[in-house]
């Protein structure tokens, strides 16, 4: 039987978060051990998985849709086309998959006998055009992001007191939320980078943006202890708080917590340890620990406490006590963050 409609947003999510943890996250994750190991092989690997990404974002799609073998092996084709976007590619695939994937379903209820031929032509054709045309119009979507980011950037470099805060904190909860969505700071982190050749970015925007994508992966974990099992816990903990993403849009109010953690964590790390980040760790958070090591290497031993609190503690002990809170007051239950894989 087919998912409801009710709950096929949801499935949609999980289905990229499931395939961007297999690929992307543990693909980077054996490129940035391969240094530590001087291992070709852990770097070979790693790439590997990196380039399956849009592939597998596909194909998982179809699993989750619960399409026919030859629709599955279809959206395969779309995710092999996908995978020549650029820093937009598993952003563009999972998009163009999924619509492709819903006609598919469609075309599955009417129990036709010409899906072999039929869906491999709309596979290549339609996955082709949405790449050559879509990917484009993605593109400037992810540019907008940076450039807000920028403009931010250069309004707190200038402005003093709450003004500057301020616009430090909208670079915080922005990373935060676009690293919980599908759209990810992989595909932005590349193009703030692009952006240094024209405007300095601060090191204060890349601590902002850091606290913002490590408080929202260690808020959902923590937040997710309690209805989901071991395993899911620590693939938010090490891999992508994506998997939660459904849960976000089902229920919004998911966000209070980890919103107000990335407040109050912004201001402790800027305001009062001035710690140093990286794009490194903007761009992929805590998966397998990599923020953490890097963050505790630019801040060396004096910086061990400073970066335990800003990073760890205070955002899981905030986003705990506001969920608690909420939790009291009726506002939101443990099974708005249960993730079923």
């Amino acid at each position: 039987m087919k998912n409801s409609d009710s709950t096929i947003v949801i499935d949609i999510f999980k289905a990229y978060a499931l395939a961007f943890f297999f690929t992307i996250a543990l693909g980077n994750i054996l490129v940035y051990t391969s240094s530590f190991f001087a291992s070709s092989m852990l770097n070979e690997l790693g790439n590997l998985l990196i380039s399956l990404a849009c592939p597998v974002i596909a194909f998982t799609l179809g699993v989750f849709l619960k399409l026919s073998p030859v629709g599955m092996v279809s959206l395969f084709l779309v995710g092999a086309v996908g995978s020549s976007a650029g820093e937009s590619a598993a952003l563009i695939t999972f998009i163009i998959a999924l619509l492709i994937g819903l006609l598919f379903r469609a075309l599955d209820d009417m129990n036709k006998g010409f899906s072999m031929i039929l869906y491999p032509v709309i596979a290549i054709t339609f996955g082709y055009l949405g790449v050559k045309y879509g990917s484009h119009y993605i593109d400037v979507i992810l540019q907008w992001i940076v450039n807000k980011l920028v403009s931010w950037d250069t309004i707190g470099s200038t402005a003093s007191g709450f003004e500057s805060f301020k616009q430090y904190i909208k670079i915080a909860l922005t990373s935060g939320i676009v690293f919980t969505s599908p759209i990810g700071m992989y595909g932005i982190v590349p193009m703030m980078q692009q952006s240094v050749q024209y405007a300095a970015i601060s090191n204060t925007t890349i601590l902002a943006g850091s606290i913002g994508v490590m408080s929202f992966m260690l808020g959902f974990t923590a937040m997710g202890v309690v209805s989901n099992d071991p395993g899911i816990t620590a693939g938010i903990f090490i891999g992508t708080p994506t998997f939660q993403f459904g849960n976000i849009v089902r229920r919004p109010q998911t966000l209070i917590p980890p919103v107000i953690a990335t407040i109050v964590s912004t201001f402790i790390g800027m305001r009062i340890f001035h710690l140093t980040s990286s794009f490194l760790v903007m761009k992929l958070g805590n998966c397998c620990m990599v923020g953490l090591v890097e963050l505790y290497k630019l801040n060396g031993w004096p910086g061990v406490l400073t970066v335990t609190l800003t990073f760890i503690i205070i955002p899981i002990a905030i986003t705990i006590l506001v969920y608690i809170a909420m939790l009291k007051l009726n506002l939101i239950h443990t099974e708005d963050t249960k993730v079923d894989l």
